[in-house]
């Protein structure tokens, strides 16, 4: 089964009311159950249940989960006055990554998830889109200049936070992060989209070893 997000905005806008989640089976067979109201979805990795962003008329953006068997409804994680979106789950599900503007700029942070107990800022002067390594143990995030950082994160005994690094110069290669990006659970692949030629639409490329290539330009 594949997720994908349907808007009717650009890539570059927030989640509106009548964006949606959908399910489509890998044959092509169709949907598989019926869509979800929201967008910028992530799951747990069985796909019990999914955190999705949802516009709401008092609050804006917000953060819900919801159970993909259908016995709950949704459940409001973060839903205060700011704007919070670009939710990503841990590996293990035990903490939530998230963009928030409470401070006045866009900037990430860490949660427990579901508790949404304690509070950790990722980012240090603008970040968003935040994407977990495979293991866990870091946090990379879009940073103001359209370059990627990576933060070490620590959980073990007290949670440490370390300080923000450029890994990807995105101006010089060509490319934006706050399109999109990801990583294989091996973090040894970078999924990014690449922009082609003014009337060609843009490309989704798959870099190998992507550390290493970009370290040396």
């Amino acid at each position: 089964m594949i997720a994908c997000a349907r808007t009717t905005g650009s890539t570059f806008e927030r989640v509106g009311p009548d964006d949606s989640i959908h399910f489509l089976a890998i044959d092509g067979s169709g949907e598989t159950r019926d869509p979800i109201e929201g967008g910028w979805p992530t799951f747990d990795n069985e796909w019990r249940f999914v955190v999705l962003t949802r516009l709401g008329e008092e609050t804006g953006l917000d953060l819900y989960s919801l159970s993909l068997d259908g016995s709950s409804e949704p459940t409001p994680i973060l839903n205060s006055s700011a704007t919070e979106e670009h939710p990503a789950l841990s590996p293990d599900g035990e903490f939530l990554a998230y963009t928030s503007d409470e401070s006045g700029r866009q900037e990430v942070y860490v949660t427990r998830f579901p508790s949404g107990e304690g509070k950790w800022q990722i980012s240090t002067g603008s970040g968003s889109l935040p994407v977990w390594s495979g293991d866990g143990k870091r946090l990379y995030f879009a940073g103001e200049a359209a370059n990627v950082l990576e933060v070490e994160f620590s959980r073990e005994g007290r949670i440490m936070i370390g300080q923000p690094r450029t890994v990807m110069d995105g101006p010089a290669l060509g490319i934006n992060p706050y399109s999109g990006f990801s990583f294989a659970p091996d973090d040894q692949s970078l999924l990014m989209i690449r922009p082609k030629g003014k009337s060609e639409p843009p490309a989704i490329g798959v870099v190998k070893n992507w550390f290493e290539e970009f370290r040396n330009r």
